[in-house]
């Protein structure tokens, strides 16, 4: 995906997103981090074509996706909020089913190719077993896995999630990363997500994207962008990056 001299604003005044040249690199899981209000999900928004951008241009397969119809672009991208709102009543099948939309024809029965793609999201996201429960009866985790098979079931080479582990407990938020990483890697995904938690945007991505008032900080792979001097001119506050027994880094908090 490449973007290139987007602005956006909310008011005439000044821009509120300002890109020069920002690429995201296909097949990998890259994280967008960065303090509240800074356009982490503005920018999430415009690259689903939700908002409209006062001016430049993003590439998907070389395709400039404004000139694209919305069912063409939901064949190269789904989105998944922080918050989905669907008929309590259905079951985790009936919203799966709603991600074939792209595909279907009318009011025409699903096919054989549309079942298929239903079944394989159900099961990557190992809902099997409870894809014929109501949404009403679900946790928070697997509300969200649920959202995320809707997606799948689009078939698309993107996957957007906008804060995907926010209002969820310890144990449920990294139930959804697991799922997270286990699409991108068996599914191939490239996979977009914005994420307040530091540690996890370590342990869960290839690549960042830090920003700041609208504007890309610094991009690249976690370990050699993060670092303690950057953490505490975005976020202000003092921290220590350490390194445990197999390679992996943590960000620790320092009391002031």
């Amino acid at each position: 995906m490449d973007i290139k001299n987007l602005f956006f604003s909310y008011h005439a005044k000044e821009p509120f997103i300002a890109i020069d040249e920002l690429k995201i690199s296909e097949g990998k899981i890259t994280t967008i981090i960065g303090p509240n209000g800074c356009g982490k999900s503005t920018l999430l928004a415009l690259i689903a074509q939700q908002l409209t951008y006062t001016a430049g241009e993003i590439y998907i397969e070389q395709q400039n996706i404004s000139r694209l119809s919305r069912k063409e672009l939901a064949k190269k991208l789904a989105i998944v909020y922080q918050q989905n709102e669907a008929p309590e009543q259905y079951t985790i099948r009936d919203l799966v089913k709603v991600g074939r939309y792209p595909y279907r024809k009318g009011l025409n029965s699903l096919s054989a190719d549309d079942l298929t793609a239903i079944d394989k999201a159900i099961e990557l996201t190992g809902l099997v077993a409870l894809q014929d429960q109501r949404l009403a009866e679900l946790s928070g985790g697997q509300r969200q896995r649920a959202w995320i098979a809707l997606a799948l079931a689009q078939e698309t080479q993107y996957l957007l999630l906008d804060e995907p582990t926010t209002y969820l407990d310890l144990h449920h938020q990294f139930e959804i990363l697991d799922c997270i990483e286990k699409l991108n890697k068996n599914a191939n995904m490239t996979i977009i997500m914005v994420l307040h938690d530091l540690n996890q945007a370590f342990q869960y991505s290839d690549e960042v994207i830090v920003m700041s008032k609208g504007k890309i900080i610094k991009s690249g792979q976690p370990t050699v962008t993060m670092s303690e001097e950057l953490i505490k001119g975005i976020f202000g506050i003092n921290v220590q990056i350490i390194e445990d027994i197999e390679k992996n880094k943590h960000i620790l908090p320092l009391r002031k």
